[in-house]
């Protein structure tokens, strides 16, 4: 596998970082000085020394902005495949974690009703509700919980 320049670039930049750190690292224990922001510094350098093998990094609450983004994209464009494929991925991540805020059920709510899953969309909005009752919810998502699901 050949690398491209940036990962190079990366590479090389990573080790000098590294290098850096160790020397202020040995220097702050030395003269006895803090040196908790010193470590920051070996953290950046292992990213940019696997910045080649890195393939993706999601921080914490990272499936609730895949969703919202997953969302967005079907809004705008409700006739691709590709991204109603990538909205249902997000709202089973989303549907699999165990504790939800109220704003994410809502908005899982709004993929399962544009992927037409409304009796999960209505048990969604109910349980954000009754957790945050004054929580604020697009009126059609609303109407789910005041109106019963109609038999067909």
């Amino acid at each position: 596998m050949r690398m491209t320049p940036d990962q190079v670039a990366m590479l090389v930049a990573g080790i000098v970082v590294f290098v850096v750190a160790l020397g202020l690292l040995i220097y702050c224990v030395v003269t006895r000085r803090p040196y908790k922001a010193v470590l920051f510094l070996f953290v950046i350098a292992i990213i940019m020394i696997g910045f080649p093998s890195i393939k993706s990094f999601k921080l914490p609450g990272g499936t609730e902005v895949d969703l919202a983004r997953s969302l967005q994209a079907v809004e705008e464009n409700p006739n691709d495949p590709a991204a109603k494929a990538r909205l249902e991925v997000a709202v089973a991540q989303v549907s699999r974690q165990p504790n939800i805020t109220p704003e994410t059920r809502v908005t899982l709510a709004k993929a399962q009703m544009v992927l037409g899953r409304r009796d999960e969309a209505t048990k969604n909005v109910k349980s954000a509700l009754k957790a945050q009752p004054k929580l604020k919810v697009d009126p059609s998502l609303r109407a789910l919980v005041i109106r019963p699901s109609p038999s067909g």
